[in-house]
């Protein structure tokens, strides 16, 4: 499995420790497996003196047994649940972490995956979708030819699972037999809503990819702005369909923008269509010809 007792399961352990960023930086880039046994075996003060410029609250979870205790066994109960149902983690310094993600601003520091991983190495063929949770009856219908002809000219999706726009995205693609990522906002056991898990199931079984960045349960309403990010990262462009203008999609709008993505919008009346496609940020979408520009058919 992809997390064993190796060098990625202790360092795996030092991130849920709570190690930080910059400190898990020096030991990727100085220290080997050996290393990481030692530590794990409570010799952190050598690598202190020697090698490693641990911070002051990295000393502090090093140096107190009871954490530093529970901290093992729980790593070693999460590594079993991950290879239980089939967990990968990929760290940004692994060589197998998505490009696509690895270019954006705030890349996210680990990802859990469940599914098809290959799926993350055809960026330029997934298209991010967002929008409303309350979609019109009519953008819905528009989301599914869209997605089926999209399908059929070898596109993947990536979508949230959420309600509305994103559970149309991510559904109508695997009933047309096309790949779909859907990005979760809670642990990577936990499907939001927990209505969605029979989807959810469905995109494991049709050869699609579960992803997050977090594994436990504490979640918070800023994981879903978070999780923006993600979705817009993953894709070649971003496909809007309907949305308020202060609702959540703006968030994925601006991360797209951020990520210098390309914008496209259904064409319709909703606020946000409106304000992004009057400001120049979005271009109307009219059909999957738009895209072709990706793979370098016609000029940008």
């Amino acid at each position: 499995m992809d997390i064993e007792k190796n060098y990625k399961f202790y360092f795996f352990w030092l991130y849920h420790l709570g190690i930080s960023k910059q400190t898990l930086s020096q030991i990727k880039n100085k220290l080997n497996e050996k290393d990481l046994v030692n530590i794990y075996n409570g010799h952190y003060l050598d690598y202190a003196i020697s090698s490693i410029n641990f911070s002051q609250q990295d000393l502090q979870l090093l140096s107190n047994d009871t954490k530093f205790k529970l901290s093992k066994k729980d790593a070693r109960s999460i590594t079993q649940k991950f290879n239980k149902v089939g967990v990968k983690v990929t760290f940004f310094y692994d060589y197998d972490y998505p490009t696509s993600l690895r270019n954006i601003p705030n890349p996210p520091f680990v990802i859990f995956t469940r599914g098809n991983y290959s799926i993350l190495t055809n960026k330029d063929k997934l298209i991010s979708i967002a929008g409303s949770r309350e979609i019109s009856d009519a953008s819905a219908e528009y989301l599914r030819r869209t997605v089926r002809d999209l399908v059929r000219g070898g596109y993947g999706t990536v979508s949230g699972l959420a309600l509305g726009t994103d559970i149309i995205a991510n559904k109508s693609t695997y009933l047309a037999n096309g790949y779909t990522i859907a990005v979760l906002p809670g642990s990577i056991f936990s499907i939001i809503p927990k209505s969605h898990s029979v989807y959810a199931d469905d995109i494991l079984k049709k050869n699609g990819l579960l992803l997050s960045e977090y594994y436990t349960d504490h979640f918070s309403k800023n994981n879903y702005i978070q999780r923006n990010r993600i979705i817009s990262g993953l894709g070649k462009c971003l496909l809007l369909t309907e949305f308020n203008e202060h609702s959540g999609t703006i968030h994925t709008a601006r991360f797209a923008w951020l990520q210098r993505k390309k914008i496209f919008c259904f064409s319709n009346n909703s606020s946000g269509v409106k304000k992004l496609i009057g400001l120049n940020i979005a271009t109307p979408f009219r059909n999957i010809s738009d895209f072709k520009w990706i793979r370098g058919e016609i000029n940008d």
